[in-house]
């Protein structure tokens, strides 16, 4: 199996995904409890983020997608569940994740500023 093929079967196995595509499929609503926010603001906070939050391909492992930093950062947030460090999530992303957490504080303060 080629390199590529084997990212894009990794891709469609992991855990985000798999739970992602499952409460879109089958539940909206779950999807809007586990996010803490609808889809629309979902997708508007993840737009205004994403440049600041993507990460680049290395060869070593493939970047973790915005959506995915996002969507753990808030649970994370919105739990204050203790998440386990290091390796055991998502290989080494512990939430709170530092940009992101800058991005979104400097995306609200801006916006303070403007009302």
């Amino acid at each position: 199996m080629g390199k590529a093929l084997a990212h894009a079967e990794k891709k469609y196995q992991g855990a985000f995904q798999n739970l992602e595509t499952q409460l879109t499929t089958e539940d909206p609503n779950q999807l809007t409890n586990f996010r803490r926010m609808d889809n629309v603001a979902y997708s508007e906070l993840l737009q205004k983020i994403t440049p600041f939050i993507s990460m680049k391909d290395t060869v070593m492992r493939q970047a973790i997608e915005p959506g995915e930093r996002l969507l753990i950062t808030l649970r994370c947030l919105a739990t204050t569940e203790n998440l386990p460090t290091g390796d055991q999530i998502l290989g080494g992303v512990t939430p709170p994740h530092p940009p992101l957490a800058t991005a979104l504080t400097h995306m609200y303060a801006l916006e303070a500023v403007r009302n």
